[in-house]
């Protein structure tokens, strides 16, 4: 119908007449975007959103302007950047459809792009967004949080890394572990020593240089923690964990040292050892505890000079001296143990520590507060004997193989250098036979494979959980292990590796071929420490109060 003439303002007949020509248009829209401008630097940030949204609209079609679509290039090249680098980029991730693409293009926000149009740098800006909307999207969540900042220099030197491959995406890469800062189970870590930030730079920069392929330790690809458990009153051997590095010749990505403090418990006998709350207050709390662990500092310290020597992958050094009135010890006995299998009394559950076997917790501690995939556990009286001195990488690897291949694998050990007789083979894998105990004809608790030797054995946190709660937990430790095992349907392997076995540590150091170098590498002294450890009373007569060895 006719548009009444009343109707027909002059502002409505200019645009009636701007739409006739599309010459008329283009000034328009070049007026308004203009006007735009000049009310956003008059109104100090305020102009409304709708208008800012037409800015931002005209500002990209400013900037399409003799372009095709088809031919839009999806990144700048970058300057000074090595030719190869843009198909070595596209290796890393398999190009996306372009429905892919669209689907995975996040949204821009649109306010944040007006803020920038606002500055002195929006073209600068517009451009950067642009190369950052082309990346693959795990580098895009990165650039466009620095386009909601404006920064529009870091976006654009944070998309030229991106295009010249310069950023890595894989996130293993960027830490030995994903536990290191996690809490576990509601389980924080309560260490004496961490290594800081700082210390995995420093420790990054000392291997900068290139390592002798003579000298070189194996690195497996996996976070494998060394794991040493030791008693204040054996403090001495502290000092073999620098030994312990140059035996095994493997870039760990963690070591682990947990110091026990005696608290009564269980031991070979079966016979009561001494010590308990009373004894456990009065070091825990003195300075004693304090320079005890300041000297295993030090012995980390030098491990880690020896280990960055010989390998490129930082190494986290930690120490802890268990706390047994923490409530994070306790929720770990709850969690490991079926307490309800052998009810405690109230005395025990105030102390139970004084009727478990001496180093269960330390064992139980030392695996599920580690921060790498695999624990490597070793005794600190205990080693290996490497004919060849080619250190215990062919002993790893084949307990890693054998944990990917078998999930229900809970422990891999090393064979004995004399042979057991309680075990069989049942089978051979490029050179390594692998052995397993049979099942026990008098007790059908246990089952094919569940015989397990806590002195040097790999494991995982993971697959140790898999045997909780476990029953028994007053038991000799190596017993509970086994029925843990049998109960779930899981098992335990033995690993001969041609060259290579388990031994004492004074029999494994003499007579592994080391060098003289190697020697004096690995020496070193720790004072003596004492717990002054006392006998302390315990109600034995309650029910479970008895020590139990098998």
């Amino acid at each position: 119908p006719p548009i009444p003439r009343p109707l027909l303002a002059p502002w409505h007949m200019a645009l009636v007449w701007a739409g006739r020509s599309r010459c008329c248009m283009l000034l328009l829209s070049l007026g308004i975007f203009l006007s735009v401008l000049w009310l956003q630097q008059n109104a100090e940030g305020s102009l409304p959103a709708a208008l800012t949204s037409t800015a931002v609209g005209v500002l990209r079609n400013a900037s399409a302007i003799g372009r095709e679509a088809s031919t839009r290039p999806v990144r700048s090249p970058v300057a000074g950047s090595p030719k190869g680098d843009q198909e070595k980029f596209a290796a890393v991730e398999p190009a996306q459809s372009a429905s892919e693409s669209s689907a995975l293009k996040p949204q821009i926000d649109e306010a944040v792009l007006a803020e920038a149009a606002s500055s002195k740098q929006e073209n600068a800006l517009l451009e950067a967004v642009d190369a950052a909307e082309a990346l693959p999207r795990p580098a895009q969540e990165q650039e466009l949080a620095l386009a909601k900042s404006g920064n529009a220099s870091a976006l654009a030197t944070r998309v030229a890394e991106e295009q010249r491959g310069v950023v890595l995406k894989s996130s293993k890469a960027a830490a030995p572990s994903a536990r290191v800062a996690e809490e576990q189970d509601g389980m924080p870590l309560k260490s004496g020593t961490v290594a800081s930030e700082a210390d995995v730079v420093a420790n990054a920069g000392a291997r900068s240089a290139e390592i002798p392929e003579t000298e070189a330790w194996a690195d497996l690809g996996r976070a494998v923690t060394l794991h040493m458990a030791v008693v204040v009153d054996d403090s001495p051997n502290l000092a073999r964990i620098p030994m312990y590095l140059v035996m095994y010749k493997i870039c760990f990505a963690e070591i682990l040292v947990v110091i026990d403090v005696p608290h009564g418990g269980c031991n070979y006998g079966p016979k009561r050892l001494k010590g308990g709350p009373a004894t456990w207050s009065a070091f825990f709390n003195s300075q004693s505890k304090v320079e005890l662990v300041e000297e295993t500092d030090k012995v980390l310290q030098r491990a880690k000079d020896i280990h960055s020597r010989h390998c490129r992958t930082p190494l986290i050094v930690k120490c802890e001296v268990i706390d047994y009135t923490s409530p994070e010890t306790f929720a770990l006995l709850n969690q490991s143990f079926n307490l309800a299998f052998e009810p405690l009394s109230s005395a025990q559950a105030r102390w139970p520590w004084a009727f478990m076997w001496k180093n269960s917790m330390n064992y139980v501690i030392g695996i599920m507060r580690a921060s790498s995939e695999f624990v490597l556990h070793a005794d600190d009286d205990v080693a290996s004997i490497s004919e060849q001195n080619l250190g215990a990488q062919a002993f790893v690897s084949a307990a890693i193989r054998e944990f990917d291949v078998d999930h229900k694998t809970v422990f891999a050990q090393l064979f004995e250098c004399k042979k057991s007789v309680t075990i069989v083979k049942f089978k051979d894998v490029a050179g390594v036979e692998y052995w397993h105990s049979p099942q026990v004809a008098g007790d059908k608790r246990l089952s094919v494979g569940s015989y397990v030797s806590v002195q040097l054995y790999m494991t995982s946190p993971q697959r140790l959980k898999l045997m909780f709660p476990m029953p028994y937990w007053r038991h000799f430790t190596e017993s509970v292990f086994q029925l843990g095992l049998s109960q779930k349907q899981l098992r335990s392997v033995w690993l001969k590796v041609p060259g290579i076995c388990k031994s004492s540590f004074g029999i494994g150091s003499s007579k592994t071929p080391l060098t003289q170098a190697e020697r004096d590498e690995a020496k070193y002294a720790v004072k003596q420490f004492s717990s002054s450890a006392k006998d302390e009373t315990f109600d034995l007569k309650e029910r479970h109060g008895a020590c139990k060895f098998r």
